[in-house]
């Protein structure tokens, strides 16, 4: 008798663990919603400094929503910020000197300087020499090499993620480029999560800082931003915990950043994130609320 409640224990705990291997990381974790915006209930811009929310929740006007909701999530601080735009202009970016300088230097610094009203890392594009990098409309590199995959961001705002692409790839692209981005890996594509986390210089499974950003819908995205072990022990999310979560969150696109000690959020010319270590980095992704250059 005794053995065979032995067996039948052990044959539920295996049911019981065996299970658990396909519940999503983020079934678990206290999300955030993510709720569309009405574009025609915006007024006119008002003040810059009028649009900032008290607590570092944001910034609204006319032009422009940020809304930044803080978690923490398996001992991990994690921000979801929620950006809507009026127009593709409002995406921009910027190096820390002319290209192709390498040097570098903070996010919060460049923010300032190109009047952003938030900037994350992006893909220090300059410490490499492969990839194909459009910034602002213009092309700045055409070394497609298939290493990494690419984040080609449109001319209406919309993402296409290109797995290893090379020039064909790109040469084949239907539509103007806005921006585009060497690093990934994609992490959501088309609503899917991907199966391939990358090229093992991304560290694909080590508990680290990351920095995602994702397309929600037409103009409205959803950047992840976590910490990691060096702000609370055993802290960080590997890139396929990093994609359940976007994908939970409803992403229809979703790519990974630069990560580790280049991680920065920035709010105005706060850096919000990482109380630790700040690592400089070559460029930064930005928005801003007037629409500049503008064709």
């Amino acid at each position: 008798m005794r053995m065979r409640r032995y067996v039948l224990a052990m044959l539920l705990c295996a049911l019981v663990l065996f299970s658990c291997r396909f519940v999503p990381l983020a079934s678990a974790m206290d999300l955030p919603v993510y709720e569309p915006l009405s574009r025609s209930d915006w007024d006119v811009a008002v003040p810059e400094l009028m649009g900032y929310l008290p607590d570092d929740a944001g910034y609204m006007d006319g032009a422009l929503s940020v809304r930044i909701e803080e978690r923490t999530i398996r001992n991990t601080r994690v921000y979801f910020t929620f950006v809507d735009l009026s127009d593709v202009h409002q995406f921009r970016s910027a190096t820390f000197r002319k290209y192709p300088s390498k040097d570098t230097g903070s996010v919060a610094y460049m923010a300032k300087r190109e009047n952003a009203v938030l900037a994350i890392n992006a893909d220090w594009f300059t410490k490499r020499k492969e990839g194909t990098v459009y910034r602002d409309g213009i092309c700045v590199r055409d070394h497609a090499n298939g290493v990494f995959d690419g984040l080609v961001v449109d001319d209406q705002g919309d993402f296409h993620i290109l797995h290893r692409p090379d020039r064909k790839d790109y040469a084949a692209f239907e539509g103007r480029i806005w921006q585009s981005f060497v690093f990934g890996p994609g992490l959501v594509i088309d609503g899917e999560i991907t199966e391939d986390f990358g090229v093992k210089t991304l560290s694909p499974n080590r508990r680290t800082q990351r920095q995602v950003i994702c397309q929600m819908d037409h103009l409205s995205y959803l950047i992840i931003t976590t910490e990691g072990p060096e702000q609370s022990r055993d802290g960080g999310f590997t890139l396929k915990e990093m994609a359940e979560m976007a994908w939970e969150m409803g992403a229809r696109q979703a790519y990974n950043m630069d990560g580790g000690s280049s991680v920065w959020l920035v709010l105005g010319d706060e850096k919000l994130n990482a109380r630790g270590k700040k690592l400089n980095v070559g460029d930064c992704l930005y928005f801003v609320s007037e629409i500049q250059g503008a064709d």
